[in-house]
C-alpha cells in the first residue's frame, strides 16, 4: 500500500440555473428559474455538507454557502478524487435538502459541473481559505446585507468546528 499524498483544492459549485455557461450559450440552452437559497436554506446546506464530509471522511478546511453558489477548500490526492468527493457532497446535500424542504421531487438543486483549482503551497492555501471565509462580502451588492448576517450568525458557525479540527490535523 503506497503513501497517500493529499493536496488542497479550492472548489466552487453553483445552484441549478444560477449561471449560464459558455457551453449553454453556444448551444442556445434555455435556463429555467434559478435555485436561490434563502438564509435558512444556506444554513441547512452548510449543515448537510459538514455531515457529508464527516460521514465520508472528506477533509474540509473552509466552506461558505451563498444564495447561488458554494465555496469549499477540500483535501484530496488527485483531481479525480476531488471529483468523487464533490459528487458525494452534491448528491448527499441535494437528496437531504429535497427530503427536508418542500422542494419539488425531480427538480435539481445543483448545476451539473463544478470548478476546482489546486492550491500548490501554504500561501495559496491561506489565500483560498480567506477568500472562502470572506466571499459573502464580495456579494453584498447583489444579495444585500442579509448575506453577511447569514454567514456570520449561521453558516460560519456550522463550518467552524469541523474545519478547526481539520486545520489542527494538517
Amino acid at each position: 500500500m503506497g503513501i497517500r499524498i493529499m493536496k488542497w483544492w479550492l472548489v466552487t459549485f453553483v445552484t441549478h440555473n444560477a449561471r449560464v455557461s459558455a457551453r449553454m450559450a453556444a448551444f442556445h440552452v434555455k435556463a429555467g428559474e434559478p435555485v436561490i437559497l434563502g438564509p435558512d436554506d444556506q444554513k441547512l446546506i452548510a449543515d448537510i455538507i459538514v455531515e457529508a464530509c464527516r460521514k465520508h471522511h472528506i477533509p474540509l478546511l473552509a466552506g461558505n454557502v451563498l444564495p447561488d453558489h458554494v465555496h469549499l477548500v477540500v483535501g484530496a490526492s488527485s483531481s479525480k478524487e476531488v471529483a468523487k468527493y464533490i459528487q458525494i457532497i452534491k448528491g448527499y446535500s441535494a437528496r437531504t435538502f429535497v427530503q427536508t424542504r418542500d422542494f419539488p421531487a425531480g427538480d435539481h438543486v445543483w448545476a451539473q459541473k463544478f470548478n476546482r483549482r489546486p492550491l500548490p503551497d501554504d500561501t495559496s492555501l491561506a489565500a483560498a481559505i480567506a477568500y472562502v471565509e470572506r466571499n459573502h462580502y464580495k456579494h453584498i451588492e447583489r444579495w444585500g446585507p442579509e448575506v453577511i448576517t447569514t454567514y456570520e450568525e449561521a453558516v460560519r458557525l456550522v463550518f467552524e468546528p469541523y474545519t478547526r479540527k481539520s486545520r489542527r490535523e494538517v
